[in-house]
């Protein structure tokens, strides 16, 4: 879902900083691999169980297209055992020698700022990290994972280039400074475009805490002079199910149907997913 939404190209660099079992990456490779197949037409493409159009066929690509994408997906992760399966999943589906690094993407090891045109993750809900190893060019000051991710993700990400992520509800509505501020850098330095609620327990039986999608493209540097925020418009949506532990609930329903006519500019980028998945309906809540 995440990468119909921020719609990632073949040649972009792709990056994901808490990569886990490499998920994230293999929807992109996924995404890429279909839209080729796709734009070149020599592919029948069938719906999965999931209602979406996708193939990690890699038999079909050319050898140039192999190359760069065997160049462009980049995962890290301070879990030894998850870069292992992570480099295994992505082998499987085709990408031959997985960029993926055990490597602690909050620390002062770790600078790789401007380096990524899409970056797609989930990182981790909750944690702290030891003051003393935080990477000194974050300006958030919190130990707080959740937080601290956020600003690297908008460091990792070259101007012009889009995120989807997860988070915990918390970042949205948390009062503390520290929240405040990194909300600051979301609505100022980047455009955040839209913001879409999952039901709690989505992730059940890994965490039970309330998440949401935030989709957003960065507009200045942390070096930049902010003239006016970035952001100007936010699209907030309620997803009302998630097609597998909470059943859909009616699809005729009015709460799910009567889409308003002015978020059809928006649905161009972000609507295909209910043009693609309509048994899991997504409503609009707020402007």
């Amino acid at each position: 879902m995440i990468a119909e939404l921020v719609k990632p190209q073949l040649g972009n660099h792709i990056g994901d900083p808490a990569c886990g079992t490499a998920g994230f990456l293999l929807g992109a490779y996924q995404y890429i691999v279909t839209d080729l197949a796709r734009k070149s037409d020599n592919q029948t493409l069938n719906q999965d169980e999931d209602g979406f159009y996708r193939t990690s066929v890699s038999s079909g690509l050319t050898e140039n297209a192999k190359e760069i994408l065997n160049k462009t997906l980049f995962g890290y992760d301070i879990d030894s055992n998850m870069v292992r399966m992570g480099m295994m999943n992505l082998m499987m589906h085709g990408i031959e020698e997985p960029l993926l690094d055990y490597k602690d993407t909050l620390s002062k090891k770790f600078n790789e700022p401007n380096q990524y045109h899409i970056i797609m993750a989930n990182p981790p809900f909750t944690g702290s990290i030891d003051k003393g190893d935080i990477n000194e060019d974050l300006s958030l000051t919190t130990t707080k994972t959740e937080l601290l991710f956020v600003e690297t993700m908008v460091r990792m990400l070259k101007k012009g280039g889009t995120a989807g992520i997860i988070v915990p509800q918390g970042v949205l509505f948390g009062s503390g400074k520290a929240f405040v501020a990194a909300r600051k850098i979301l609505l100022d330095r980047c455009d955040l475009k839209a913001v879409i609620t999952m039901p709690s327990g989505v992730f059940k039986p890994y965490a039970g805490v309330s998440t949401a999608i935030l989709v957003f493209t960065k507009v200045y540097d942390k070096e930049d002079k902010i003239t006016e925020p970035a952001t100007a418009h936010v699209w907030f949506y309620e997803m009302a199910s998630d097609g597998y532990y909470y059943a859909p609930f009616d699809i005729n329903s009015k709460n799910c149907s009567d889409i308003p006519k002015e978020t059809d500019a928006w649905f161009d980028e972000i609507g295909d997913y209910l043009k693609i998945a309509p048994d899991y309906p997504t409503r609009v809540i707020m402007r």
